[in-house]
């Protein structure tokens, strides 16, 4: 724009520079060739190109307003101002220093048309000592603010998707379905939020304490990562507050009734957090402990909604599940307990829900962590033994053997079936029930194995 709009002038500016004794044709003939090269730089590929590239625009320009005082009126006051005009374009778009380093260039450019001229001008010498200065004065002015605006502008695009990243948050932690996966999740995103070389998360247990849930570094490295300071800790739990302790920030995980916890984020050596960071870091803990509290009671309710109310396991809905997240070489065990009815119509209903109390409590000491247990209906349990395989038959009946020590009302009869790859969980259920009948019939307080005679 600045090639047209001088080219443009100078084409304008002929025919009077004809009469004061300037070359008016050439001269116009300059101001179309900086008319046809403002066109020309307009339509090249300069994102192709190396970013010094564009320094040919200011040799182009150097050489264009040169010819144009030599064959123009050599008025000193336009001369000057285009020199201003270029440097003020390199102050926009070229880093700061550039014009510094131009100067040299710019000054032999200036005297140039003074050197080659017969006629000499003692002033116009003399006013280089004037123009360059004012010219590199524009040039590192305008380079200084725009680098100023550029870096700011930066650092406002960062904390836009600071702000998009901790809104995003929340959705992020409702979305995870595994809790064991929140924990490690909070503290990827604490770290990419807040720009820190490491996070650990603290939640609580429960019982008063606080146990590690997740931790992450942001470095990508696999060093130990330690805990927090425990004193910053404890005060950003009591206060509800952000707490920056050296190198670390400590942030509480507020819900909307209490703290759930807290995220400590460690920062590099030397990297002290802004106030900006701070506010996002205080919005970020309460965003995320409202989506964590949200999802522990939406765990509470759908725990108590799988849960049997009289014997504490899983309910039928609870074994609708396990049975269809059965995994090859699973075990399902469905036990029965013997002559129920009998118990039910002699002792009482009430003794008759402690037995069903009993065993469920038994059930739920005796088997692994890993393995599940759901009431399947009436005084009927599903064990789903994980991974259990071969060992499924001995370890059902090592569970009737410790029954039986606890010298019960009732024994109970059940039959196992191991789950094989191809297999729906319907079918490996339908052999599981076919094998507890065969224990029933086979004179009950017994183990019965799939597809096997064999009993225990």
């Amino acid at each position: 724009m600045l090639l047209l709009a001088a080219g443009a002038i100078t084409v304008a500016n002929a025919p009077l520079a004809a009469r004061t004794g300037g070359n008016g044709s050439a001269l116009a003939v300059v101001g179309a060739v900086a008319m046809v090269a403002g066109v020309v730089s307009w339509v090249l590929p300069w994102s192709r190109w190396n970013e010094h590239a564009l320094l040919s625009l200011v040799a182009a320009a150097f050489a264009l307003i040169t010819s144009g005082n030599a064959l123009g009126d050599r008025n000193p006051y336009t001369y000057g101002i285009y020199f201003v005009l270029v440097f003020a374009w390199v102050g926009l778009h070229r880093p700061t220093a550039t014009a510094l380093w131009l100067a040299p260039a710019a000054t032999g450019a200036y005297l140039a048309p003074f050197a080659a001229s017969s006629v000499h001008d003692s002033n116009a010498w003399t006013s280089v000592i004037v123009v360059i200065p004012v010219c590199l004065l524009v040039g590192e002015t305008i380079s200084r603010a725009m680098a100023g605006l550029r870096q700011s502008r930066q650092l406002d695009i960062r904390r836009v998707g600071d702000l998009e990243a901790v809104v995003g948050a929340a959705a992020l932690l409702q979305a995870e379905s595994d809790p064991h996966n929140v924990g490690p999740l909070l503290a990827r995103v604490a770290c990419s939020i807040l720009h820190g070389e490491d996070a650990v998360v603290l939640l609580e247990d429960g019982d008063g304490g606080r146990l590690t849930a997740g931790v992450h570094s942001g470095v990508g490295d696999h060093r130990t990562i330690g805990l927090p300071p425990l004193d910053a800790v404890d005060e950003a739990l009591r206060e509800g507050q952000a707490v920056l302790h050296a190198d670390t920030l400590v942030v509480p995980l507020r819900g909307a009734n209490r703290v759930l916890g807290a995220v400590a984020v460690r920062f590099a050596a030397g990297q002290v957090p802004d106030s900006f960071t701070l506010h996002a870091a205080q919005l970020f803990g309460s965003q995320a402990g409202i989506a964590l509290e949200q999802r522990r009671v939406i765990d509470e309710l759908t725990e108590a909604a799988m849960q049997d109310a009289l014997t504490g396991v899983g309910n039928r809905r609870r074994a609708a599940l396990l049975l269809e997240a059965l995994r090859p070489e699973d075990a399902v065990v469905l036990i029965d307990l013997d002559h129920f009815k009998l118990v039910n119509d002699t002792a009482g209903h009430a003794t008759g829900d402690r037995v069903l109390v009993l065993l469920g409590r038994y059930l739920r000491e005796a088997a692994r962590d890993v393995d599940a247990i759901a009431r399947y209906g009436g005084e009927e349990f599903l064990l789903v033994l994980r991974n259990a395989n071969d060992a499924a038959l001995s370890a059902t009946a090592r569970l009737l053997d410790g029954w039986r020590a606890l010298q019960p009302l009732t024994t109970f009869s059940a039959g196992v079936a191991v789950h094989q790859p191809g297999r729906s969980p319907a079918a490996t259920l339908g052999r599981a029930d076919a094998a507890l009948y065969r224990a029933k019939r086979n004179g009950r307080d017994r183990v019965c194995e799939d597809a096997a005679e064999e009993t225990v």
